[in-house]
């Protein structure tokens, strides 16, 4: 699974750093954070972003929560 850093994801979807940060904090669209509390996003966001389901299936969710507490 591809996991994208803040300024790459930004850089992905066309989107600035700080509309991301704030879309965060305003639950409009949750970033995964790490242990370090540094915000990230998973490929799965990326495709619900783009308008494409990701498939259920596709993380398993003792791997969501693994990553959650990352």
């Amino acid at each position: 699974m591809k996991i994208y850093r803040l300024n790459e994801f930004a850089k992905l979807t066309g989107k600035s750093v700080q509309t991301l940060q704030r879309w965060d904090r305003e639950g409009i669209f949750k970033a995964y954070r790490n242990k370090l509390k540094r915000r990230y996003y998973i490929h799965d966001q990326y495709l619900e972003y783009i308008g494409q389901k990701a498939s259920p299936e596709a993380i398993p969710k003792d791997e969501i929560a693994s990553l959650r507490s990352q």
